[in-house]
């Protein structure tokens, strides 16, 4: 395998080192002009290209790195399981893109999502609390959640940080949040 590498790393090398080839015959070759007919500043100076204008659409990624942090009001010192999830279009829609769903913390009612959405994109954050054994990818049916009251808008280049979200849980119609497991 080593000498069929190096025969090909030796050919490349000589192909590339070949002068060009000259014009095809139908073309004849075009005049030099003379040296002494030559400017000045055209001979001392090599044709360079000017750079190409930066695409609009590689100065931003196509994904934003977005952290999402605060409390779930009515999660601490429940006996059933909060959560907290971010989604695409409005998290209360059994049709919305969830995005992430993790435990809150039953101390101090904090929690913490990362996730990666396309950039320009408006996310809502929702939060549940579900009976105890309820888990992130095995939701139960719950009469308490609650809804941000804004949009939280994911747009920029590096982690886009959104703190101290405060999500309201009250009693509503039972439900069960179809929301898939991702961290």
């Amino acid at each position: 395998m080593r000498p069929l590498l190096a025969a090909a790393l030796c050919f490349a090398t000589l192909a590339c080192g070949k002068p060009p080839s000259p014009v095809a015959p139908s073309q004849p070759p075009a005049p030099a002009a003379p040296a002494s007919e030559v400017p000045v500043a055209e001979a001392a100076s090599p044709a360079v290209a000017a750079p190409a204008p930066a695409s609009p659409a590689a100065a931003e990624p196509t994904l934003c790195e977005v952290e999402l942090s605060g409390a779930v009001t009515a999660a601490v010192g429940s006996p059933d399981t909060p959560f907290a999830f971010v989604a695409i279009g409005d998290c209360l829609d059994p049709a919305a893109k969830v995005l992430g769903r993790d435990f809150v913390n039953k101390q101090d009612g904090k929690w913490f999502i990362e996730v990666f959405p396309p950039c320009g994109t408006d996310l809502t954050v929702c939060a549940s609390v579900e009976p105890a054994a309820a888990m992130p990818n095995a939701p139960g049916e719950t009469r308490r959640y609650g809804k941000l009251d804004r949009l939280l808008h994911a747009q920029g280049v590096g982690e886009i940080e959104f703190k101290e979200l405060t999500v309201p849980v009250a009693d509503g119609p039972p439900r069960t949040f179809a929301t898939p497991f991702a961290r």
